[in-house]
């Protein structure tokens, strides 16, 4: 879906996101109108339609970013347009409460949507980069969440060692940190594992129970 690499044409993003439909009351220079966003991340969202506000333009938006949670607020500044499509709202100020509420929402939105099938996996996991413990939750052929208290920034990369109850070996992976939830830890991808290694995740994905 192509909305979903507007907010930031870098390679690398801070947050997740998602394709949403949601209606935003935008406030900008003293004007409120109602627009839509198709993309929405803990970091800002995209507010699709004409006319677009030009880059560096601050805008005060207000949302609810699902039927069961109380609408969002937060300032904003465009980041940058694509002419005939919308504009890309970075969150500038927003209670960090809100935030993470907002990569709650989209850590379990993405996680219904994967392309690996995921399962339950409680184990402790040697983590090179953590300053602390790592416990996982949940693995899958593409990555794991590990919990942590204390998570490595967004992008860095990470040494793991770990194994899962099929009777084999210590599991080696190299990854990269995905995105951080506050108190809870921090998704992986595996960047390097090898077929073999990734073939018996996919085994123990196909009969361990789904995260609930």
């Amino acid at each position: 879906m192509e909305s979903n690499d507007r907010l930031s044409p870098a390679p690398h993003r801070r947050y997740p996101r998602i394709g949403v439909n949601l209606v935003v009351e935008c406030t900008v220079g003293g004007r409120t109108l109602r627009r839509r966003a198709d993309t929405l991340g803990a970091g800002g969202l995209f507010l699709i339609g004409v006319p677009e506000e030009a880059p560096g333009t601050e805008v005060a938006v207000s949302f609810r970013p699902s039927k069961h949670l109380p609408p969002i607020g937060a300032r904003g500044v465009v980041r940058y347009t694509m002419p005939g499509k919308g504009s890309a709202v970075e969150f500038t100020e927003i209670d960090p409460a809100d935030r993470q509420l907002l990569l709650k929402l989209i850590v379990r939105k993405r996680a219904e949507r994967r392309r690996f099938p995921r399962a339950t996996l409680v184990t402790q996991v040697e983590c090179q980069g953590c300053t602390t413990l790592a416990f996982s939750r949940d693995v899958s052929m593409g990555g794991m969440f590990l919990e942590t208290t204390n998570p490595p920034a967004p992008d860095s990369k990470v040494a793991l060692r770990f194994n899962i109850d099929d009777g084999g070996g210590t599991i080696i992976a190299q990854g990269k940190v995905l995105y951080c939830v506050a108190k809870l830890g921090m998704g992986i991808a595996f960047t390097e594992i090898s077929p073999f290694d990734r073939g018996r995740i996919a085994d123990y994905a196909a009969k361990a129970p789904a995260p609930s």
